[in-house]
């Protein structure tokens, strides 16, 4: 049987906004959220000693409105 143990390291951004007007007594935004992420994963071999090493960068986006 061959075991291995792996390390998983996530960092993480984000960057929100709104953007809004009022007409009489009603207040009308919207809001919108980007975020990125850049995980990375280690997996060693516990036999071998051999690491590898893979990442990437992801990102994804929201919107939204109230009215």
């Amino acid at each position: 049987m061959v075991g291995g143990a792996g390390t998983t390291i996530l960092d993480w951004r984000s960057l929100q906004g709104r953007l809004g007007f009022t007409a009489d007594k009603v207040l009308f935004y919207g809001t919108g959220l980007l975020a990125f992420a850049d995980i990375s994963h280690t997996y060693t071999n516990l036999v071998t000693g051999i690491a590898e090493t893979t990442s990437g960068l992801h990102a994804g986006w929201t919107a939204g409105r109230w009215n």
